[in-house]
């Protein structure tokens, strides 16, 4: 399920910047500008509830440009406009297509990392069912029960 939220934050991050051009896994030599790289996520398992677990998900997204100032630029338009829409953000399902859900982000913020390279954070919360075992319920319970006798 995590490859839905990390895409839909991708799709979103290149809607508002009106970029083309996404890396995941590597960046390739010659790569293109302007454009978006996601790394791996990093996640922290936290207990949630008694019946599901949730992961404290982090995103260390990098936004490539020509210059410091194109980059840094692009990484507050994009965090200002997703924080304008109260941190949501658009699910899609893998065919590309709004589920209706909406994801809220926990935290989103920019910095200037390199030379024409700047450094989107986001962070979100997830949470799963555990994987429980199926019980048969019991249909009828009957009890037999006696007043205490008097002595």
């Amino acid at each position: 399920m995590l490859e839905c939220e990390i895409i839909s934050i991708a799709k979103t991050m290149c809607d508002i910047a009106g970029i083309k051009k996404i890396y995941f896994d590597e960046v390739a030599e010659g790569f293109c500008i302007p454009s978006l790289y996601f790394p791996a996520a990093e996640q922290d398992f936290e207990g949630d509830t008694l019946t599901a677990y949730r992961y404290d998900t982090t995103l260390f997204v990098k936004v490539f440009d020509k210059t410091n100032k194109k980059a840094i630029n692009i990484a507050e338009k994009i965090t200002n406009n997703i924080a304008k829409h109260k941190l949501l953000i658009d699910i899609i399902d893998k065919s590309g297509e709004k589920t209706g859900k909406k994801l809220r982000l926990k935290a989103i913020s920019c910095k200037k990392l390199d030379i024409g390279v700047a450094q989107i954070m986001v962070r979100f919360q997830t949470s799963f069912p555990y994987n429980s075992e199926t019980y048969s319920m019991i249909n009828t319970f009957f009890t037999n029960l006696r007043a205490k006798e008097k002595y």
